[in-house]
């Protein structure tokens, strides 16, 4: 029992010392983490000075400095465009200038805000009126919900709100739901046209995020005087110089020549990448068709450049730091003078016969005359009558439009037929009526017996042209029988045609232009219609191209509408347009075969009513079957066209015609010949 004792004493003992060890143990444990945490508050507290004394100096001390730091951040450089380069023809006559005239303009103030802004387009409706014509049909539904905001919200059906509140439609939605139900009838009963002008002008001024926009153009001396007697009521509102882009009145060249956009239209949606690339403004304009697009970079000049800086007040001021320059003044290839001779032939021509039987359909004519030595387009006409047989001019047709031409392009395919070696030259070949199995007779106008290339073209022979289609595909020719063709046919016939500049783009300097239909069709019959000119289409500029490779006998030229330019106040030349070859005729043997052929047709052919024209001509004239419908009725016709260059030895002219639905019945006369005489005889008197 004592024993017991004596051992819990001993226990009781060795607790007691054990727990005096952990005791300690414990303290300098929390002595440890005292003195770590105070060495990191001292530590923290240490590094926090510097900031704090940091924060001071700028929130306190450099307050001011800073703030005019924070406002010289919303300082840019902005760019103006200078006056567009002038365009004039091929001896200097302008045909295209800018006309000064000043324009409202408004630039942004800071954190001006919509309600002041509205309020500002209300004064200035009230002063300056507003153009509203060009104001989209979805600015006037805007306008709707923006003065009729009730109204608008009562468009939304109940169920909508409760799909709406139920995020299952969108604030989108809804906006577009009542779009969907402002009609023309809803704005025209609820918005009176102050309030259109209203909200147009306000519009306009909230497309001004970091732009400059026009608020009125063509404004007057007066109207200046107002807005500066009104400057308190109108900041950010100011009178900037501007320019017109006009047309002079002795040409019908606008669709050649092309537009640019409006200050309202701004770049166009299709090549605005593009000129954002080239730094221009959303609301800059460009070029969007004809030679205005394609030289855009030549006629827009350099730009003058500007400080644009914000005041304490938050207007903004311009500052000068780079003046621009106009641009380069654009020289056409085109005679304006011999163009509008060129036209008043054409419109005598349709005068003549148009709505006469057997040319009741005759309302258009096409003609492109260059230089066959360089490309050059010395006129380029498309002339038609309308309804009141008033004359619609339509230049840019030429290369725009295309036809089936019929026998003029027969001199590609004498040179086909010459340097595959189908025939030699002077080959006598059969012309006779051509029969293959299952379809219809095919054959000359006329059955001309035995005959070589020169009169294959001078008698316009179409079975020469068929027998060259037989050798190239390999084909044995059996009279109705029927027959296989050598793929290689249809590609070597076009392949051959491009070397001349048909059914492929001649190079001309405009954004667009035509190549014609190309079927993919194989059969036989479509590639015997297709050596005579009656199943793909060409343009009259194609046309052109054709001839002058004939008329020089040797390059196809790059068809040109633009010279050079020039400094507009130096005079110096900038750019030079120079001539292109793009592919060469190799073979002189049968290009001055086909030289000679054109020649024969005029003096003892079908072109023989060039014959007396003044000056010596090389020609060949087409006939291909058409047709149109009038009243749902197909009438058949038949289009003529007229290929030809002069003096046929040493050529400096070469004229493409065609005349769609010249003719609807049988007739001799070849709507083309007639009108290539005048414009020769014309150019002949022009070089006295």
């Amino acid at each position: 029992m004592k024993l017991f004792k004596k051992l819990n004493t001993l226990n009781q003992e060795d607790n007691s010392i054990n727990q005096a060890h952990q005791d300690e143990h414990q303290k300098k444990l929390n002595r440890k983490i005292s003195f770590r945490f105070s060495s990191i508050m001292v530590l923290f507290v240490s590094l926090l000075v510097p900031i704090i004394v940091r924060l001071y100096q700028i929130q306190i001390n450099d307050h001011e400095k800073f703030i005019q730091k924070a406002i010289s951040q919303f300082d840019t450089t902005r760019t103006q465009l200078s006056a567009r380069g002038e365009i004039v023809d091929r001896n200097g006559q302008v045909l295209v200038s800018n006309q000064e005239r000043l324009s409202f303009v408004y630039l942004e103030p800071k954190n001006e805000t919509n309600r002041l802004k509205f309020q500002k387009a209300v004064d200035f409706v009230e002063l300056f009126d507003a153009n509203i014509e060009t104001m989209a049909y979805r600015d006037k539904q805007d306008a709707f919900i923006y003065f009729y905001p009730k109204e608008a919200n009562e468009l939304i059906t109940e169920s909508e709100m409760a799909d709406f509140k139920a995020l299952k439609l969108t604030n989108n939605d809804l906006y577009r739901l009542q779009l969907t139900r402002i009609d023309l009838d809803l704005i025209n009963k609820n918005l009176n046209e102050t309030q259109l002008k209203q909200f147009y002008t306000y519009t306009i001024m909230q497309s001004a995020i970091g732009l400059d926009v026009i608020l009125k153009e063509n404004v007057t001396a007066e109207e200046v005087n107002i807005l500066l007697e009104n400057s308190e009521k109108f900041l950010g509102i100011e009178v900037q110089i501007n320019w017109d882009r006009i047309s002079t009145t002795i040409h019908n060249l606008k669709p050649i020549i092309g537009e640019i956009s409006t200050n309202r239209q701004g770049l166009p949606k299709e090549t605005a990448s593009t000129f954002i690339a080239n730094n221009y403004k959303l609301n800059e304009r460009g070029g969007i068709s004809g030679v205005e697009q394609y030289y855009e970079d030549i006629l827009v000049g350099q730009r003058t450049k500007y400080n644009l800086k914000y005041n304490n007040d938050g207007l903004a001021t311009l500052t000068e730091i780079f003046a621009g320059s106009k641009g380069d003044t654009l020289s056409l290839t085109i005679d304006v003078d011999f163009q509008n001779q060129v036209e008043q032939i054409m419109v005598d021509q349709l005068n003549k016969y148009s709505g006469v039987t057997p040319h009741n359909y005759f309302k258009e004519l096409y003609v492109v005359v260059s230089n066959p030595n360089n490309g050059e387009v010395l006129a380029s006409a498309g002339v038609s009558l309308n309804d009141k047989k008033e004359p619609i001019y339509s230049p840019s047709s030429t290369y725009l439009k295309s036809y089936s031409v019929g026998s003029s392009i027969k001199g590609a395919v004498v040179y086909l037929a010459l340097d595959e070696k189908i025939f030699a030259p002077g080959q006598r070949v059969l012309d006779e009526p051509i029969k293959i199995a299952g379809t219809p007779l095919k054959k000359s106008s006329a059955v001309l017996g035995w005959i070589n290339d020169l009169e294959a073209l001078s008698k316009s022979s179409n079975v020469y042209m068929f027998k060259t289609v037989f050798g190239l595909g390999n084909a044995n020719y059996q009279y109705d029988q029927p027959i296989n063709l050598n793929q290689k046919a249809y590609d070597k016939v076009r392949s051959n045609f491009s070397k001349f500049g048909l059914g492929i783009t001649t190079g001309l300097d405009v954004p667009f232009e035509e190549t014609g239909y190309k079927s993919n069709a194989r059969l036989p019959g479509y590639l015997l219609d297709n050596v005579i000119g009656q199943f793909d289409t060409f343009t009259a500029m194609q046309l052109n191209q054709y001839v002058s490779t004939i008329a020089n006998g040797q390059y196809r030229y790059k068809m040109k509408l633009v010279n050079n330019s020039f400094d507009s106040q130096s005079g110096l030349i900038n750019f030079q347009n120079s001539t292109t070859v793009l592919n060469t005729i190799d073979n002189q043997m049968a290009i001055k075969r086909v030289q000679d052929g054109f020649r024969l047709c005029v003096t003892n052919g079908y072109c023989s009513g060039l014959n007396d024209a003044q000056l010596p001509v090389a020609a060949k004239t087409g006939t291909s079957e058409d047709f149109l419908y009038v009243d749902g009725k197909r009438i058949d016709t038949a289009t003529n066209t007229t290929v030809a260059y002069a003096p046929f030895n040493k050529p400096e002219i070469a004229i493409s015609c065609i005349a769609p639905h010249f003719r609807h019945s049988v007739t001799t006369i070849n709507g083309c010949e007639e009108v290539v005489k005048n414009i020769i005889n014309v150019y002949a008197q022009n070089q006295k």
